[in-house]
């Protein structure tokens, strides 16, 4: 279950990206066009609005399902921490872009493949996590430095916390291990 729980967490860090390309392709939802009841413009909107609905209640499930098949962590000694959302910004915007340009030269299967083989490089190697989504709930990044506890050594971790202010606490608990680089602090302590 741990495997598929890290599988489904590097889907959601790439929610973005297919959430940009189901709103920009020719998917469609069978309730808004099929009676012909709205015109084009409308029926895009409510795509988007379905679909960041969506993306937004997948990411609480896959912050809620980790905690639950992940487990729990010892408390970690912090030594140093900073905000890292504004590291991941070039990147979701260079994908953005990507996903925009799908779809007009190349075909579907195509597509799927590309978007399936990402997925897995997120799943295989040691990354953060990062989804916009869990902005929507509260949740901030912070790359941390730790100090050596018990068998905790003394490294930097990236922490997914409801925390706002960090500065003046010291150690944190109520962790869970997303991966050997990553923790994530789901309720606020």
């Amino acid at each position: 279950m741990k495997s598929i729980t890290r599988f489904f967490l590097s889907v959601s860090s790439f929610l973005g990206v297919l959430l940009f390309f189901f709103i920009k392709s020719d998917i469609d939802i069978p309730f808004v066009n099929r009676w012909g009841w709205c015109s084009p413009e409308i029926a895009l909107c409510l795509k988007a609005v379905i679909a960041i609905i969506g993306a937004t209640v997948f990411a609480k499930l896959i912050l809620k399902s980790s905690v639950k098949y992940l487990g729990n962590e010892d408390t970690i000694k912090i030594k140093q921490i900073k905000p890292m959302e504004g590291n991941y910004l070039p990147i979701y915007i260079g994908l953005f872009v990507v996903a925009l340009d799908l779809g007009d030269t190349i075909t579907m299967q195509s597509i799927i493949l590309l978007i399936l083989l990402f997925i897995l490089w997120l799943f295989l190697e040691n990354t953060s996590y990062f989804n916009p989504f869990f902005l929507c709930w509260g949740y901030k990044f912070y790359e941390v430095v730790t100090e050596t506890k018990g068998s905790m050594k003394e490294g930097t971790y990236t922490l997914i916390t409801k925390h706002k202010d960090l500065k003046s606490i010291d150690s944190l608990d109520q962790l869970t291990r997303l991966n050997n680089f990553t923790f994530l602090q789901y309720k606020k302590p």
